[in-house]
């Protein structure tokens, strides 16, 4: 007989699908934990049930993030740049209405994360081992390639294409992250339409494509120049990054040849800024 105790069984379902939603989206490639662990039961008791307090706990050794994002990110008030903050307040209001406080987990064994507590009766009738041994159990998640990526940064993105090795990779590289329909072009008239329209909002510069970016930049309307951002990719260079002066209207720099790493964080700054205040869906992934 498995040991069950008394809770807000959807609330509780709700929080750890939450976490384990916003531990998916910064676990680019590992293992995510979910530990549930009841402590040795209290003393109270009712006529039926005994009283234990349960330790809930989301946590992966490969989060992008470290305490110190995560502690800041739980303590941000809401409104502000972050596309988790909504998810993060309604869980924390979940978990305190239930008598809880959701709290951030630095574990060098078993990784960063966040975990909670609640005070639950556990039925006497369903108690199958001495109540000064504490109940542990784990479930893992496995995670690969942030394919999701796409899903919470819905870019509509152009590659330019001077038919070289280095934007096919390029494209590639987007579809690993779950950008399938990348469009490819030499930035031509077609393109300058695109943008006019609102079909493209991200575009990827090769250096050997000559297209003025104001011009593209100008191209969004109403000199709104917030609606499209410019990426360029050139060749490394020795100290490219810390000494290569850039115009106001690139927004980023990657180098060939593209590294997933590289390019999964400069999808997430720009995103970042383009969906800011797009709304997180609180219902589960597929």
């Amino acid at each position: 007989m498995e040991e069950m105790f008394k809770g807000d069984i959807l609330r509780i379902r709700q929080v750890l699908i939450n976490l384990v939603d916003i531990c998916l989206v910064e676990t680019r490639n590992g293992i995510i934990k979910v530990v549930v662990q009841r402590e040795p039961l209290l003393k109270a008791k009712t006529d039926s049930a005994r009283i234990a307090r349960v330790n809930f706990s989301v946590l992966s050794k490969q989060l992008s993030l470290n305490s110190q994002d995560l502690n800041t990110l739980l303590n941000t008030e809401y409104g502000s740049d972050s596309t988790h903050l909504e998810r993060l307040e309604q869980t924390k209001r979940m978990i305190n209405t239930m008598g809880g406080e959701l709290r951030v987990v630095d574990s060098l064994i078993q990784g960063n994360g966040f975990d909670f507590q609640l005070v639950v009766e556990v039925p006497s009738n369903l108690i199958v081992q001495d109540s000064s041994v504490p109940k542990y159990i784990e479930s893992e998640v496995q995670t690969f390639p942030n394919t999701r990526l796409a899903e919470r940064f819905p870019f509509r993105i152009c590659v330019s294409n001077n038919t070289s090795f280095d934007s096919l990779y390029l494209v590639k590289v987007l579809a690993t992250l779950g950008y399938n329909d990348v469009v490819r072009s030499k930035l031509n008239d077609g393109i300058i339409n695109d943008v006019q329209e609102g079909n493209i909002d991200l575009v990827f510069k090769d250096e050997g494509i000559l297209i003025s970016i104001s011009l593209l930049k100008d191209s969004t309307g109403n000199g709104n120049l917030d609606q499209l951002f410019v990426v360029l990719y050139l060749q490394q260079i020795e100290g490219v990054k810390q000494h290569l002066d850039l115009p106001d209207n690139i927004d980023a720099v990657i180098t060939k040849p593209v590294q997933i790493e590289e390019l999964e964080a400069v999808l997430k700054n720009l995103g970042k800024i383009r969906f800011a205040n797009k709304t997180i869906s609180l219902e589960p992934h597929e």
